[in-house]
């Protein structure tokens, strides 16, 4: 069995299953019921909190901020965690 990732959203309704399933966490998040694009607040790949879309569609998760860029620029980011 693989690693379990260690941020996990799951639909609201039956029958569950992950919806988006990367390392680092979804710290907050907004549907958008008639694009169903969802709107992340979230901390991947070792960065700072950015704004992420997710479309549930298409299952492409894009970030859409760089908030933090300047702040990490040439900056040793933290190790991914263990498994």
């Amino acid at each position: 069995m693989g690693a379990i990732p260690t941020c996990t959203a799951w639909p609201l309704t039956a029958p569950a299953h992950p919806v988006v399933t990367r390392d680092g966490s979804i710290d907050c998040f907004a549907v958008h019921p008639n694009t169903n694009i969802i709107l992340l607040v979230a901390m991947l790949e070792c960065k700072l909190q950015e704004l992420y879309t997710y479309d549930l569609a298409s299952g492409v998760l894009q970030q859409v901020s760089h908030f933090n860029d300047a702040c990490l620029a040439g900056k040793i980011r933290g190790a991914a965690p263990r498994s």
